[in-house]
This record gives C-alpha cells, structure tokens and sequence, in this order.
C-alpha cells in the first residue's frame, strides 16, 4: 500500500483533501454565513442571476442561478447558488441571465429520524436560497449561441423520445439519455431501486465513459491521428455533459476522460486511480460540499472499489477459462463492497438481488443506450424509423422491469438494515482494507477463505445494531398522530398515522422511519379512531399495498394485523380501513377495555372503550393503551376528550405513569386536573403542527401540566421525539438540531427524571 502511494501522488493528495474538509467541516471552519435576516421566508424578491442549470419536475421547472444580484435599495450579491420554482415549462439555455421576481421558501430540514433534509440536500449543493412561485420578467442577457444550440438540440431530442416510445419507455429513456427524470412515476423508480438497478435512470460515469471510448475508438478506426480523434471525441462528450446537466458522476466521468484521451495523445499511461484523484480533487475544489453527496461518494466509490478491489479479487478467484458472467458478477460485488455503507447511510437498505440482476443489465445496458440515441436521432426524420431503431431499448427496458418485479417478491431480496452508526463505517472500511492487504500478502490457497470470511465479517460490521431496550417514539406527523413502539429486537407496533398538514405521510415520514431503524415488518398497528388526522398514512398505504406470494408488502412495509376499536356504528373510513385490510389479507383485531397484549416484557393493556358505554362519537370512543414495561408505564390516550376521561378515572385502571401522550393534541377540553392528579406524569408529549389552525397545545391545558411539574415536549418544537427504558429507568431524545442547545439546566431536570 506504501507503494501505491508514492506511486500515486494525486491518491495521496485527495486522501489528505478529503481528511482535511471533513475535519473543517466538523470545526465549523466551512460552514458560511446563512443569508441575511430580511431574506426570511414569504418575502416578495426580484434577482438577477446567470442559469446554470434546470431541471423538469411535474409541475414546474427549477432553475438553478448563480452569480446571484438580490435587487434590493443597495444591491446584495448573493455568493451561493439560488434555486428558482417557475411554473412555465421552457427549455432555458444555459449562461442566460435572467431577472426573476418570486417569494422566498424557508429550506426545511427533517424533523423525524429518517425523513428528507431539503436544506441539507440543497446546502451540498452549493445553494443558500430557494425562492417559489417564480416569474421571469425579463431577459437581460442571452446566452452564447453554443449554449443555446445546445438547449434547442435538448429540446428536440425529448420531443423525438416521446414521439418513438411509448410513455413508460420514453420516461426511462429521456432519464438515461438527457438526464431528464421529470417523466418517471414512483412506481418506476421504486421498481429500479428494488431490483438494485437504479443507476441506470441516471446519466451515470458509465454512460459517459462508454460513449466516449465509443467514439474514440470509431474516429482512430477511421483512420483519424490521435490529436484529432481526441479533440472531437473530448468536445463532443464534454458538450453531451453540458447538454444532460453536468452531475457529479458526469463531471466525474468527463474529467477521467479528457485525461484519458490526453494520455492518448501524448504516448503516456492513463493510471485510472490517479485519474479519479484528480478528477476528485477538482471537484472538491470547486465545491466542498460534494463530499457529502450521495452521487459523489457513490460515483467514487464504485470507481475505487474496481481499480482497488477488483485486481485483489480477480487474484484470488480468477480462472484460466471462465466465462463473461463470472467477470462481471466480481466487478459488481466489488462496487457493492465499495459502496454498501454509502447506500445504508442514504437509503437505509441494499439490494441483494442486484448484483446477480446486473449480470444481465452491465452487459446489455450499452445496447440500450445506443439503440435510445440512435432512435431518438432517427426519430428527428421520422417517427416510424425511431420506433424501428429503438425496438430494441424498448425490450431491453421490458425485460429489466419484468426481472425487478421479479427481484421484489423474492425473499431477503431487498436487505433494510437501516442506518448505521458512523464508527460502524469506520470500522467497515478498516476492515476492508484489511482483507485487501491480508489477502494480498495470503498465499494462494488462502486468498478465497479470506475474501469469504472478510466478506461475512463486513456485513455484520455494518448491519444496524439490535437495541434491546422499549424504545416509543412519537413521530412529527404535523397535525395528527404517529407513534412506533419497538419492543427491543422482540416485534414492532404502530399507534395511528394520520396528518391533516403533511400530504404523503406513509410515504414522506412513516416508512422512511422504519427503513431508518431497520424494520420491515409491523407487528400490530393500533388505530385510536378513524379521523383522518390519525389513519391517513395507514389508509396511503393499504392502498398501495402488493401482497407476494411469501405474505409480504412488495411495495413497503408489511402488517401482520391490524387493531381497531370496538363500534356500534362504523363511519365511512372505519369501513375503508376493514375492507382494505380484508382485501389484503391482514389479520383484523377489534380491542375494548380488558384486551391485552403480551410480548416479551412488555404488556399493551387497551383500558377504552367500554363496550359497555360506547357514546357513538369518535373522540369520545377513541381506544386508549396502557403500556408496561418492566417498572416502565406509559398511556397513550388518542383523541379522548373530558368524559371519557372521566369514565377512566372511575373504572380505577389508571395510576402513576413515566410518560403520557397528552390526548387530542393538547386541547383544551382534555386532560383535565383531575386526570393529572392521577397519572402524574413525568414526561407528557404533545403531537402538534406549528401554527396549526385549532391553536393547539392551548395554553391552558400547558398550564396544567406546569402545575403538576411535568417535562412538556412538543413535536412542532423537538420534531421526532424518542423515550427509550430498560425496564426501570428511561431517557429521552428530539430530533430536532436545536437539542445540542439546550440548556444545562433542563439536562439535569431529564437526568434526575430518568
């Protein structure tokens, strides 16, 4: 390894460059002023910018801006990019210099363990201000007349591609040639994503190192020098690059070419490792943030894992005949060894299946791009002789979905391990280069063993650590309720899932949750009541659910049963939800006062409703848990209002509990003083939207839990919020990044809680 160091100056450099922005960045000696106060979120703008790049979404389009004037009394040049949303969907040409008016956005950074960061997302790209409902006033300055040939050809190729395909193939084509992802529905990424071919909906390094040799190597055959034939070769990839979006992998890709041609041209030897340091090191100064992208890291890596892994891999494994399948099959578990931290800590699962699915798609993808471009050029002239050319991209494309269908209904096709901790990638990429040197100094007929017993070291390296403990985490919903009951490595189970305020919810905040902690099955998901606020994500979900032949979820997550209060009349959604379930085979449980379940040491206790007493109304009737863990109590009391607490307090169920999640989102008419003298909470949380229009939590209802001198929490403030007990004592913890602030004080008050 020393040797390869010395060897490999650039290697070295962009190991120390890497080494040293993350401890700068850790510091804070990175970090950049945030923009000005007065920039605050709903204040009407107009700027000035240079477009240097867009992208398609449903609705709109995105233009991003550099070299950014905010018009102002006193003009403030802004020295991040600016990310404009603009409703009319025209192909801009790069280098134009635009006047836009809009409404600034807040960035909003996640508020659950698992959940989208905007703002971190957009801030790793360069961008400080993201402004909405934007409208171009004015062109101030066109672009030059290549960058505008450049977008007309864009244009017309799109144009070409929806006119040869059909609607399904040409959303995957346009994503594979022009790096336009506008036209792909969820159902097609998932479906890639399962089968752990994704990055072909991507103008991946690949892509533009395939077509790039392609053309090289075409323009040498037809006799052209070196100097010319790299010329041509490096302006036109350089401006496919241009014309595509220019991403990481792409800028990648184009700068390990141009040294490659450049080794071409001068007579000398292309070193790939040397290559990649430079082209990262460039990167890296262009733009720091990269590091902490999910496309650089995972273009690098998997370029890392072929030029370090491979050649130790092929040493220990490689016949004197084999066949093209076995070469391939090694490259592509090389790139999944190089890359499976960086996927887990993104996505928070790797697919299985995808390494024997790329045997197939590595190959014959390259038809699939030629056969794309060809047709689309062809479909210029006329439609029928596209469709023609690109037949077969079209059952290339068939086939690759059919097999990722396939792939998603096998077992364990798909591992959700969750995230792992950072000293667990820590200790994953030591290990690895263990085995690499271990393996590289073993003799021969020890190399195999130690590939194989590395290999199954690794993955249980990083595969997320079982926590024995009850950990109940009351998600930000916004306003509604989701909490998740982990009963150590024993079973999992869900208290509602509902939103009024957050459209999506399974989507966007529930099942990015579970695959964050590594879950995949629920065990029982209990519904309070059927108001929407509480049963919108379940309902979202049911609803797109796909049984497989195994019994699971090949969309999501899988419910083994479902647990609704007992009723004497159903609403409209009470039914909804028995019939979904019904159709998808899910075990239906009706609970009511007396209904237990047990699992391990922990005990849910349903104490309401009362059949006995049902009122007809859905708050009044909400089902309310009591769990036990150990010493541990915690009442989780739906939407239940004064009466039924009442009710409760003379049935004689309830006594002291460690923590209450305080009913009907902190209303004024629950939760009474009389309720609290009985429970005497230590902790109460409150799941609650921000300005949500019901002014909940109200002040009064705060006031009592003040008075009983229990630590109030809110999800509006703390975001996701964790209580975690091993039976006697429990800890708390928000999601929320304000936490690292809080005062010395209030740590102890918890501490003395705990």
């Amino acid at each position: 390894m020393s040797k390869t160091m010395s060897r490999r100056p650039l290697w070295t450099a962009l190991l120390l460059c890497v080494v040293l922005f993350f401890l700068m960045e850790k510091g804070g000696l990175l970090r950049e002023d945030p923009p000005p106060s007065w920039l605050e979120d709903g204040r009407k703008i107009v700027l000035e910018g240079r477009i240097c790049r867009q992208e398609r979404k449903e609705n709109s389009i995105l233009l991003y801006l550099n070299q950014v004037t905010v018009k102002s009394e006193s003009d403030f040049k802004f020295s991040k990019y600016a990310v404009v949303s603009i409703k009319e969907k025209k192909e801009w040409s790069i280098g134009t210099v635009i006047l836009v008016s809009g409404t600034v956005e807040e960035l909003k950074e996640a508020s659950n363990w698992g959940g989208f960061d905007q703002k971190t997302y957009y801030e790793q790209q360069g961008v400080g201000l993201s402004v909405r409902d934007a409208k171009v006033e004015e062109e101030l300055r066109k672009a030059s007349l290549y960058f505008t040939m450049l977008a007309k050809m864009r244009q017309s190729f799109r144009e070409s591609i929806e006119q040869i395909s059909s609607p399904k193939d040409g959303a995957v084509l346009k994503a594979m040639i022009l790096g336009d992802k506008s036209d792909l529905d969820q159902e097609q990424k998932e479906i890639y994503q399962r089968g752990g071919i994704s990055h072909i909906l991507a103008i991946s390094g690949l892509h533009i190192s395939f077509l790039g040799m392609l053309l090289y190597q075409f323009l040498r055959k037809r006799g052209l020098p070196f100097a010319a034939s790299g010329s041509i070769a490096a302006v036109v990839i350089g401006s496919y690059a241009v014309l595509t979006g220019m991403s990481v992998s792409a800028q990648r890709a184009v700068v390990m070419f141009f040294l490659y041609l450049g080794a071409e041209i001068l007579g000398q030897t292309y070193d790939v490792l040397s290559a990649l340091s430079f082209a990262g090191l460039i990167l890296l100064a262009k733009q720091h943030q990269n590091l902490g992208q999910a496309s650089f890291l995972l273009s690098f890596g998997a370029v890392l894992g072929l030029a370090l892994l491979l050649p130790e891999m092929e040493e220990a494994f490689k016949r004197e005949k084999e066949r093209q399948a076995e070469k391939v099959m090694r490259a592509s578990i090389c790139v999944s060894l190089a890359t499976l931290p960086i996927s887990l800590w993104f996505f928070y699962e790797w697919s299985v299946v995808g390494i024997f699915l790329n045997l197939l798609v590595i190959p014959t993808v390259q038809i699939v791009l030629l056969s794309g471009i060809a047709g689309m050029a062809a479909g210029i002239f006329g439609e029928a002789i596209g469709t023609v050319v690109a037949a077969p991209a079209h059952y290339l494309l068939l086939l690759y979905e059919n097999l990722a269908n396939f792939a998603g209904n096998i077992p364990f096709g798909v591992w959700k391990a969750g995230r792992p901790e950072r000293w667990q990638i820590v200790m994953y990429y030591v290990l690895l280069v263990l085995i690499v040197l271990t393996a590289h100094w073993s003799k021969k007929r020890w190399k195999k063993g130690v590939w194989v017993a590395g290999g199954i070291l690794l993955f249980l390296a990083i595969g997320k650590l079982p926590d024995t403990r009850l950990l109940v985490t009351v998600l930000d919903v916004g306003q509604g309720d989701g909490i998740c009951i982990q009963n150590g490595t024993k079973g999992c189970y869900l208290i509602d899932g509902g939103s009024t305020t957050s459209s999506e919810l399974g989507r966007f905040c529930l099942e990015p949750y579970l695959k964050f902690e590594g879950i995949s099955e629920i065990d029982g998901w209990f519904v309070t009541h059927t108001d929407l606020d509480h049963v919108s994500g379940l309902l979202e979900i049911l609803q797109s659910y796909r049984r497989t032949w195994d019994g699971r979820n090949g969309e999501g997550v899988t419910i083994d049963r479902i647990f609704l209060p007992c009723r004497e009349k159903k609403t409209e959604m009470y039914d909804l939800l028995e019939k979904l379930a019904t159709e998808n085979k899910i075990a239906l449980y009706y609970m009511e006062k007396g209904k237990t379940i047990r699992e391990g040491k922990m005990e849910l206790e349903c104490v309401a409703p009362d059949r006995a007493v049902l009122s007809g109304e859905e708050n009044s009737d909400s089902m309310v848990l009591l769990l036990k863990y150990g010493e541990f109590q915690a009442l989780f009391m739906g939407d239940l209002e004064r009466e039924g607490e009442q009710k409760l307090l003379q049935s004689g169920l309830l006594q002291n509990v460690d923590f209450l999640k305080v009913a009907h989102h902190g209303s004024q008419f629950s939760t009474t003083e009389e309720f609290l003298r009985q429970t005497q909470p230590k902790l109460a949380v409150i799941s609650c939207a921000e300005n949500n229009r019901y002014g909940h939590p109200h002040t009064a209802l705060l006031e009592r839990l003040e008075k009983i001198h229990a630590i109030i929490k809110m999800t509006k403030e703390s975001g996701g919020i964790k209580v975690a007990s091993d039976g006697e004592h429990f800890g708390l913890e928000e999601y929320s990044v304000q936490r690292e602030n809080k005062m010395d004080d209030e740590k102890e008050e918890k501490d003395e809680h705990s």
